[in-house]
């Protein structure tokens, strides 16, 4: 009598071990479908960034903050320019003194107005 509890007992937990497996094999599964689908956006985000180009643009003026917009971001989006150290220019007439200032952009190659 107790062997055939045991046995009943075992095969109970072969029955609850291969439940286990199978949803642990179908887990696994769609983990690997995400990897492979989050893999296939991740290639094309790098091939769609394989154009882009490092851009320095800098503006000599005036200002105590200076940002930069343009056709390259829609208008939508002031990027803050950095002053450059040392950067007092005498203006020709000898009265002001403006300031260099400048950022990097990262732009697909074309035409840009600014």
């Amino acid at each position: 009598m107790e062997m055939s509890s045991l046995k009943e007992q075992i095969e109970m937990e072969k029955i609850a071990l291969s439940s286990l497996q199978t949803k642990a094999e179908t887990k696994i599964k769609k983990a690997q479908e995400f990897v492979f689908q989050k893999d296939s956006e991740l290639q094309a985000a790098e091939e769609s960034l394989s154009g882009l180009e490092e851009v320095q643009i800098e503006y000599s003026g005036e200002g105590e903050i200076v940002e930069v917009t343009g056709s390259f971001n829609g208008w939508h989006h002031r990027i803050k320019m950095d002053p450059q150290a040392s950067s007092g220019v005498i203006d020709p007439v000898g009265s002001r003194k403006s300031k260099m200032w400048s950022t990097v952009l990262w732009l697909y190659p074309g035409t840009y107005e600014v």
